[in-house]
């Protein structure tokens, strides 16, 4: 199924407008847990979109491919921003450290190093074929291998920052709470035999 090239232009411009607002809504709450890395994921989403719909409406391959590579500013932080907002909302930021912070981010730089640069070794782009159709002139990015190291990456954090929190261990708060209830147990207990007495 193709969809009209008019409906996505759409959905990428509302998808901007909608990340944008939340971005901002967010940004005023930035002091709440999470709403600091939130603001960035919404203001990630709305460059891949933007992005996404120049790469569309824009003539010209060179043109295209400008506007694929700027996309990669909101593809490639997304999935880090996601991961770091779930940390943040949970309570969990703690855990991730600087080695962590620094090897994330690693990982997208070195992406859009590979994006920015791949005319020089075609990793993840191996070529762009340019075509004319009734909409206009349009290209098929055809991708080369480093495409799959990238959705690993991504994805990878998409799926840790989903994944839920641990639970703290059942028996110990139930080992702590239960002289409290015995407690209260011998105190019925005793409530009821001087009630049966009298």
């Amino acid at each position: 199924m193709t969809w009209p090239i008019e409906l996505i232009c759409v959905v990428l411009l509302i998808s901007a407008i909608i990340s944008s607002l939340l971005a901002f809504h967010a940004w005023q709450r930035r002091r709440q847990p999470g709403a600091l890395w939130l603001a960035l994921l919404m203001v990630a989403v709305a460059v891949w979109s933007m992005a996404g719909l120049f790469e569309i409406i824009i003539p010209g391959v060179p043109a295209k491919i400008l506007w694929s590579k700027i996309s990669y500013l909101g593809i490639a932080t997304v999935a880090p921003f996601w991961f770091l907002f779930a940390l943040a909302f949970t309570g969990r930021s703690g855990r991730i450290g600087r080695g962590g912070m620094l090897l994330l981010w690693s990982g997208v730089a070195a992406i859009l190093g590979l994006v920015f640069t791949n005319e020089l070794h075609g990793l993840v782009w191996s070529r762009v074929e340019p075509f004319t159709d009734a909409v206009g002139p349009r290209a098929i990015y055809h991708h080369g291998p480093a495409i799959w190291l990238v959705m690993a990456y991504l994805y990878g954090f998409l799926i840790a920052g989903a994944w839920p929190p641990p639970l703290p261990p059942a028996g110990r708060g139930a080992h702590r709470r239960r002289p409290r209830a015995v407690g209260h147990e011998h105190q019925l207990h005793r409530r009821l035999q001087s009630s049966a007495r009298d």
